[in-house]
This record gives structure tokens, sequence and C-alpha cells, in this order.
């Protein structure tokens, strides 16, 4: 027996998967919990009152405020659906990077409803002497003070056994655009790439820190940014002394952008395609396939003549450049598909825009949704059935034929339930 059969074996032993794994993996966030607080490192959780005392320039770039994710739409039984299996589909989500249900009940219940949230004061901050770690970003002064706000991760449940090696240090200032999942397309546009919103244009004396696993859209997009290759500096993992960093706190939590910087950054990016300030009248209906990637919709062939009916054309990003994505996007009127890195290019449609996201009800997040209302969009929902162990889905395309009438306000409004 291989070790690959024997791993999809124990995929399919859902007490252990469900059960077990779960609890195993609270039992380590505790553990890494209790060994963090008794972490060699002090947590520095408010930069601009320390960098008063230590002579740190602190810059605000814009102030607290409250944003709101406004409520998505759905076809009513689906929204049934949702009521009467939101407790089960919890119990089976998958849970292999977090511990709570609560956040899943959240999850499920914020879907029909309105959901509001603070954003700290964004700011940069000039900090002389640090440590930065690669490939997550972490940030430590050289007295060993953990820059928290330097990093979307939760330092809490962060335990660094060695204190980092008074080496040689690398000249310049550095913008590090590091971060935990920061290999993720998504997490990249939504997380990391915003924190150029806070430095001005054409600052050609800054350093950009980026991982050694540096895929062609991250360096398309620092070059339409105005990023020049001789800025970009790879560290390879592990710690790094470096002569400055200017912390850019674009966000204080993951897949919550501020508005205004994810604004600011998509705007240039568009510019940049464009040449100019003026967008094209969007037209487009796409639908992004999955049929290359993971968690993909097996019976995609059988909605396709549905998709057709409503003038969606196929497209797969993974095939296209940066630049082919940001046109394309930028022409599109409505996006739908299932949910994935690929439908976080909702941020590149206009505003006005209608998005149509299909979930696998134990393999999902509500970061499209909670983007689409910054930008402006329209979110709709369906749920599927999750088709395997890798988390693969099969939608019924009667359900999608009526949700498409909804969206489109044609067809028959009588309320069978097909």
């Amino acid at each position: 027996m291989t070790y690959s059969s024997i791993k999809q074996y124990v995929k399919k032993l859902d007490f252990l998967r469900y059960g077990i794994a779960p609890g195993m993996r609270r039992l380590q966030l505790s553990w890494n919990k209790f060994r963090a607080d008794r972490s060699v490192f002090s947590h520095i959780t408010d930069l601009k009152s320390v960098s008063s005392t230590r002579g740190w320039v602190y810059r605000m770039a814009s102030p607290g405020v409250i944003q709101h994710v406004a409520p998505s739409k759905t076809i009513p039984e689906a929204a049934l659906e949702l009521v009467h299996q939101a407790g089960q589909w919890v119990k089976t989500h998958d849970r292999r990077n977090e511990g709570s249900d609560h956040m899943y009940e959240l999850w499920y219940a914020h879907l029909v409803s309105m959901m509001r949230y603070p954003v700290d004061e964004t700011f940069t901050c000039l900090i002389p002497d640090v440590f930065v770690g690669s490939p997550r970003g972490e940030v430590i002064t050289s007295d060993f003070g953990a820059v928290v706000q330097s990093s979307r991760l939760n330092w809490d449940d962060v335990f660094m056994p060695r204190v980092p090696v008074q080496g040689q240090c690398l000249p310049g200032t550095f913008v590090s655009l590091l971060a935990k999942n920061g290999n993720n397309y998504g997490h990249w546009l939504i997380d990391i790439l915003p924190r150029t919103s806070l430095i001005p244009d054409n600052t050609n004396n800054i350093c950009y820190a980026v991982p050694t696993t540096f895929p062609s859209y991250k360096q398309e997009s620092l070059e339409l940014l105005g990023i020049t290759p001789e800025q970009i500096v790879q560290l390879p993992p592990g710690w790094h002394r470096l002569e400055q960093a200017l912390v850019c706190h674009a966000a204080q939590r993951s897949l919550r952008p501020k508005r205004e910087h994810i604004l600011t950054m998509v705007d240039r990016l568009t510019k940049a395609v464009f040449g100019t300030e003026e967008r094209p009248v969007p037209w487009r209906r796409v639908y992004v396939s999955r049929s290359k990637a993971q968690r993909r919709i097996v019976n995609e062939e059988a909605l396709l003549p549905v998709l057709q009916a409503y003038g969606f054309e196929t497209v797969f990003c993974e095939d296209l450049s940066l630049r082919e994505q940001i046109r394309l996007f930028a022409e599109t009127k409505y996006l739908l598909g299932a949910h994935g890195s690929g439908l976080n290019n909702d941020i590149l449609c206009p505003s006005g825009a209608i998005v149509i996201e299909l979930y696998n009800p134990v393999r999902w997040n509500y970061c499209v949704r909670g983007v689409a209302s910054l930008m402006g969009h329209e979110h709709w929902f369906l749920f599927g059935r999750n088709a395997s162990v890798d988390f693969d889905m099969i939608l019924d395309p009667k359900k999608l034929e009526k949700l498409l009438a909804y969206v489109f306000g044609t067809g028959d409004f009588i309320e069978p339930v097909y």
C-alpha cells in the first residue's frame, strides 16, 4: 500500500477528520500559545505611541473607519437550505487550519445579514535596524521587540525558539511584501499588495522584500505599480537584518482590506494597463472555471448549456497573464464561479458589477463576499454539494438556472421546488 493510497484512505475516515483532527488542532494552538507566552520577545502592539518615545518616523495614512458588508442574495430554496443544513455543514466543514466552530457559524449567519466592523488607523512607520522573517514577514527590533502591526500573523500563536543572529545588515530602506499565505494569489491581491498604496508614487529609493517563491503574477503586478526589478530583493527563508524597515500597516486583519487602499491599488494597476484614466464600459459575462485546478465542479459539462444560454464565456485565469486578467475583468459586468482565487479578481471589476459565487458547503470562506461590498458589487451565492475528499463539488443545473433567472430578472418566477 503506497503512501498516497494510505493518505486517501485516512481522508475518508470522517471520525478522524471531523472528530479527532479538530481537537488535536485546538490542542496544538493552545500549546503554541503557551510557548509564545514564554517567548524571548516582548510585543510592541502600538507603534504610534512607541515611535514618539524612540524617535521613529510615524505617518498616518488614514484614520480609523467603520466598514460594512451588505447581505448576499440567493433564491428562496437556497436560503431555506441554509437554515436547515448549516448546523450539519459546520460540523463537517474543513477545519485543518482553525479549531473554532463559532467562526464558521458566523460565516453562514453573515451571508444573509449586514455585517459592520472597524478598521483601525493605517500608517507607515520607519524603524531602523530590524530583523525580518521570511517568508511570513515578522519584524523584530534590534532589542528583540516583536512589532505586532508589521504582520498579519497572530503573534499570540507564534513561538520563536531562537533569537536572530546579529549578522550582516542589508543596506537600504525596505518595505516588506512578505506574509503568511503570501504565495496565494488572492492573499497577494487583497492582503499584501495594498501596502504599496501607502507609499508615494515614484519612490525609487525603497527596496521591496519578497520571498524566493516569486511567480510571474507578483513580478508583473509590481512592474505595473512602477517598481523596478532593481528594487525587488528576494529573501530566502530565515531571519534577515535590515538597515531600515518602512512598516506599512494597511489593514489589521486578513481578507479585510481598507477600502481606500485597495481602490488606490486597483486604480494604479488599471491605469498602467489601459494607459489612461478612462475605463471600458463593462459588458462581459464571465464564468471562471476551476476544471484545471483543485476543488473543481465535477459536473461542469452539465452546467455549460445553462451558462451559454445566459451569454457567459468560460475563462481559465491560470492561462492568462495579470495584464490580460486586468483587461478582462475591467470589462466584466457579471462574474460567476466557484469559490477560489480566480474569483478574487472581482476587485478588478468596476463598481456595479454582479458577483455570483458557488460554494462547497464544507470548504469556503467570506473573502470574496467581503471585498465585493467594498468594491460596490452585488453578491449572490448558491451552495452545491461536496463530492470528494478533495472538496470537488456537484451543482444542480436547474438550481443554477433559477438563480440566473433571478439575477437577470427573466423566466418564470413561480416558486416550485424543482
